[in-house]
């Protein structure tokens, strides 16, 4: 896919945004002898990224809706609330 095509589709997945060094961190910290397949950790990996871009999105809405340029804890905090 190139790069036009990974911005036109606008979310994180789609710009390359990977999770799955830090799920098979935490996966070997929780427990050490289990394993995960390539298949397991792209699906949760898709729902990783897909609950960060609801929680950007709504705490960009509560940004905006405040009239401020910066995204705070606050907002975040708030828009975690929310969902």
């Amino acid at each position: 896919m190139t790069a036009a095509k990974r911005a036109a589709l606008g979310n994180a997945l789609a710009q390359g945004f990977n999770l799955n060094t830090y799920i098979f961190r935490v996966l070997k910290e929780a427990a050490p002898n289990y394993g995960i397949s390539k298949n397991a950790m792209n699906m949760i990996n898709e729902i990783l990224v897909d609950s960060y871009d609801l929680i950007l999105k709504e705490s960009r809405g509560l940004m905006f809706m405040s009239k401020k340029m910066t995204l705070g804890c606050r907002e975040c905090e708030a828009s975690v609330k929310l969902m």
